[in-house]
């Protein structure tokens, strides 16, 4: 039996095919997803809610993309350069002067990123050095948008 965390996780979703690629996708990003496959841009995963596991308010619920590579994430983001998301894709910080004092996101809630690192295995050979944004899900419509043009 699931215990509830789990289930909270759990969302709807629709199957997503473009060429030899496909998944069952959460329905709220299935249409970005659709867009940036369609695009040659690879994803590794996705959600359209993270909040809990970001330990996040719930009233800022993020989406999630994770790339292949770092150079997916690059492509992705260099299609918003000349839009309205350009101007606040970055996270903004406050940033305290005191020794030890604690830097905190600050409104409007931008874009964060993650870069990782995978070891060699079974699927391909040498380190492979991924990415990942989340975003607020009202950006979805905006990032559909833009993916369209």
């Amino acid at each position: 039996m699931e215990n509830r965390r789990d289930q909270r996780r759990h969302h709807k979703t629709t199957l997503v095919v473009v060429g030899a690629q496909s998944a069952q996708i959460d329905v709220e990003l299935a249409g970005v997803i659709e867009l940036l496959w369609n695009l040659g841009i690879n994803t590794r995963g996705c959600c359209q809610n993270e909040s809990e596991t970001l330990s996040r308010p719930t009233d800022d619920p993020r989406g999630y993309i994770g790339f292949d590579l770092v150079d997916d994430l690059q492509r992705f983001l260099e299609l918003f350069n000349d839009t309205a998301i350009a101007n606040y894709r970055w996270q903004n910080f406050e940033w305290p002067d005191e020794v030890g004092g604690e830097v905190v996101e600050v409104p409007p809630m931008g874009w964060s990123y993650r870069i990782n690192v995978r070891r060699p295995g079974p699927k391909h050979d040498g380190i492979e050095i991924g990415a990942s944004v989340r975003f607020p899900v009202g950006d979805i419509p905006m990032i559909e948008s833009v993916l369209n043009s």
